[in-house]
């Protein structure tokens, strides 16, 4: 099933949406931010191996050939897909995300969407 008709069904029963999401806090950082700066550059194909993205609050330079493989044209419809996945999940109550646990006891770690955005606004770009 489509977790983005699963989080519209949560706001039609007014139940708050979080996603799950397995990875590092520096991948959610980018993906979190990727549709919003995506639109505005060259698809991460045409950028070559030595182009460095800056375009991520908080996050030091990445190369394009670096990004997630299945966005680096930004005209496949994957690609579309996926930037609209994480437009979603910026537009949702929160996000769980699962972390090593010598670096977070607790195991997980809830990311409040609207204080990540607050404090995403307030950092400089690198």
């Amino acid at each position: 099933m489509d977790i983005n008709a699963l989080s519209d069904i949560a706001a039609e029963l007014s139940v708050p949406a979080y996603f799950f999401f397995p990875s590092g806090a520096s991948n959610l950082a980018v993906f979190l931010n990727l549709p919003y700066y995506y639109p505005t550059m060259p698809s991460f194909r045409e950028m070559g191996k030595t182009t460095l993205v800056r375009y991520f609050p908080g996050m030091p330079p990445i190369r394009a050939v670096d990004m997630l493989q299945s966005i680096h044209d930004k005209e496949n419809d994957a690609t579309k897909v996926r930037l609209y996945q994480f437009k979603r999940m910026a537009e949702e109550r929160g996000v769980l995300q699962l972390s090593v646990p010598a670096i977070a006891p607790a195991n997980r770690t809830v990311l409040d969407m609207n204080a990540a955005h607050q404090m995403l606004e307030k950092m400089p770009p690198r």
